[in-house]
């Protein structure tokens, strides 16, 4: 990869190319490995950093048509859930449970175990609240919520935790809002949710109860 010196332009090499509405892009861990998820109209893929000086694009694990994408266990078995907003400011969101375990950045390893309508979603962070994890997305239409999607009290373990709908809550945690972005922060022990707000013009900081 170029470096930059004496304030000259460095070179590019391009990583994924032919990604249309390229919203969502989330750096985390998957695997045991640290990834970037990018999505976009051809689905979600997965950049990796195995050799530094050449990331490289895995996948799609996803080929549906994705606007933003949250990483969460909401089990809280060590198996991740993959949590989307499709398609573009999407009509839905889903959640995808790896059906196999050897590699998370494989194909078709991914099914979808749940879904709900959205409106314009939006604001897209899988986090722990108050040690729970949860999944927290924004309508930014019609009822405009900041909504919280978290295991329900009935939900068993493994796949039948997602069997038809069961054992998934959606309620919303602000009501109105149209957040645009979400940040879930941590701070002196306390859980705080920063949105930024569409309906408001204005950054709302809530602490998580």
């Amino acid at each position: 990869m170029d470096t930059l010196t004496d304030g000259e332009p460095g070179g590019s090499t391009p990583v994924l190319e032919g990604l249309y509405h390229n919203h969502g892009m989330l750096r985390t861990r998957l695997d045991e490995r640290d990834v970037v998820l990018v999505s976009g109209d051809q689905g979600l893929f997965a950049i990796t950093f195995d050799d530094s000086a050449h990331p490289r694009a895995e996948g799609p694990l996803l080929e549906a048509p994705i606007s933003e994408v949250a990483l969460v266990d909401l089990l809280g078995d060590g198996a991740p859930q993959l949590a989307t907003v499709e398609p573009f400011h999407g009509n839905r969101i889903a959640l995808y449970r790896a059906q196999q375990r050897a590699n998370l950045l494989e194909r078709d390893i991914w099914s979808k175990v749940w879904s709900a309508p959205a409106a314009f979603g939006h604001g897209t962070a899988g986090r722990k609240l108050r040690g729970e994890p949860a999944v927290l997305v924004s309508d930014r239409r019609e009822s405009s919520d900041l909504r919280v999607i978290r295991r329900g009290a009935s939900a068993g373990t493994g796949d039948e935790a997602f069997g038809d709908q069961v054992g998934v809550t959606d309620e919303p945690a602000a009501k109105g809002v149209s957040a645009a972005n979400v940040a879930v922060l941590e701070s002196d022990s306390q859980t705080y949710v920063a949105a930024a707000e569409q309906a408001t013009n204005e950054i709302a900081v809530y602490t998580v109860k």
